[in-house]
């Protein structure tokens, strides 16, 4: 399968399983993969089945934020000559 990883979507990246060796009844690579790419706590929910809304919010703010801050506001002004040299 192609993984939709980014560090994965290059010429050689993805899984392959043969279906002519013994690789095609094992899962372990498979799982290795998962967790190199998503982490391990993405890998045990879907594991126990686990409702991905339930367990991401999907937010930007809640995946790069640490807790109880807001997000930083940057003024969008040119700098004076001053603030420059």
């Amino acid at each position: 399968f192609p993984c939709n990883a980014r560090k994965c979507k290059t010429a050689l990246g993805g899984m392959r399983r043969y279906q002519d060796t013994r690789d095609k009844s094992l899962t372990t690579n498979l799982k290795r993969h998962a967790i190199g790419c998503f982490g391990e706590d993405a890998v045990n929910n879907a594991m126990k089945g686990k409702d991905v809304s339930t367990t991401n919010s999907g937010s930007v703010y809640a995946a790069f934020a640490r807790q109880g801050q807001q997000p930083v506001h940057y003024p969008h002004r040119t700098h004076t000559n001053p603030e420059v040299w």
